[in-house]
């Protein structure tokens, strides 16, 4: 099966742009091939690129005090496993402690580093981080894979914590997804939400072999969902006008 998913508000929004941010840079960071190091630098450029302009530790800290006092709530419920809750409601408070440790603006300590902020300056430029504009960056990608992975580890150390809080969140949010079949009349489907409920992510599911993939559009009341269809030679898109069988996910916490 093809899962395509998406957020329904702002903060997760964030949570899954940081999610795959950070995956790629540490699939690349532990690589002997330079190329690779490269590639681990160009998602830490992103990483300091998005902490740079939004305040995104306080919304981290907002949405994980969100989910304490919702998980306190719980205690109250029949059915409730304790020892679970406990463990996450642990899990939130280490999380929330290490991001409060942080007294300064995420990332601001790697983008004030000389040698991070000449390739983060020449990264706007198509080919800026060429050898003959960044030669001590060339020098460095020379160097011995432990070396690279020592500078790039530290370098990602800024972002630990980060990376630990939108791990804990998006596994709740998902561990929360009630799954339904779901059928798109002509290609389309649309649904309302209660207006007491917070819908995070929407997850529609596909035949990996079908070429239909799903645009969803959406806000805390309603989404909606068009189907569409690519020629997986061309790449050609056009929009898919048939009834469409599918699996719905819903993530309401």
């Amino acid at each position: 099966m093809a899962c395509f998913e998406y957020p329904l508000n702002e903060r997760s929004r964030i949570l899954l742009r940081l999610e795959y941010i950070f995956a790629r840079i540490l699939h690349y960071l532990p690589s002997e091939v330079s190329w690779d190091s490269q590639a681990a630098i160009a998602g830490l450029v992103e990483a300091a690129n998005l902490f740079s302009r939004t305040d995104l530790k306080s919304e981290l800290l907002k949405e994980i005090d969100r989910n304490l006092n919702g998980m306190k709530r719980l205690n109250q419920l029949p059915g409730v496993d304790p020892q679970r809750l406990q463990e996450t409601l642990d899990s939130l408070t280490q999380v929330q402690t290490s991001l409060l440790q942080h007294s300064k603006q995420i990332g601001l300590d790697l983008r004030e580093d000389d040698f991070f902020k000449a390739i983060m300056q020449r990264s706007t430029i198509p080919g800026g981080t060429c050898a003959f504009d960044l030669p001590l960056f060339h020098l460095w990608l020379s160097k011995p894979k432990a070396l690279r992975i020592q500078t790039l580890s530290r370098w990602f150390d800024e972002f630990s914590a980060v990376n630990d809080s939108v791990k804990l969140l998006l596994g709740i949010y998902r561990g929360s997804y009630v799954m339904s079949e779901a059928v798109a009349a002509e290609g389309y489907y649309q649904q309302g939400f209660d207006a007491g409920q917070t819908t995070q992510l929407v997850s529609v599911e596909l035949p990996s072999d079908c070429d239909i993939f799903p645009e969803v559009s959406g806000n805390r009341h309603r989404m909606s969902i068009r189907f569409r269809k690519v020629d997986s030679t061309t790449l050609e898109i056009s929009t898919h006008v048939e009834d469409l069988s599918f699996r719905l996910g819903l993530s309401v916490i």
